[in-house]
């Protein structure tokens, strides 16, 4: 492992499997993985995972709403705690299922 310290607080972590930077003034933490995968932690407890294709997942801290979105070129599709899945596709055309049926 190799580890760099920065004047400003940062810190940057390089492993073979995955390599961890941190911003201290964000107190985030953005993991890169081999495969393209990066994962960002917040503060507040939000994690975004951004994959290789461009699908971007991003999952909110339940002490907010709890709820999952998903968002690539094809569409933006946000996961309720309800079972409710709102979805907007590229062509804008919307779609709402509900839990319920």
């Amino acid at each position: 492992m190799t580890m760099i310290s920065f004047s400003n607080g940062d810190v940057k972590k390089i492993m073979p499997d995955q390599r961890i930077y941190y911003y201290a003034d964000a107190q985030t933490i953005h993991t890169a993985y081999p495969d393209g995968l990066e994962v960002l932690q917040f503060p507040n407890n939000q994690i975004e995972k951004h994959y290789p294709d461009g699908t971007q997942e991003i999952v909110l801290p339940d002490h907010i709403d709890g709820q999952r979105e998903i968002d690539n070129a094809q569409l933006r599709r946000r996961e309720h705690l309800d079972g409710t899945v709102k979805t907007v596709f590229c062509n804008t055309r919307q779609e709402t299922k509900y839990s319920t049926g």
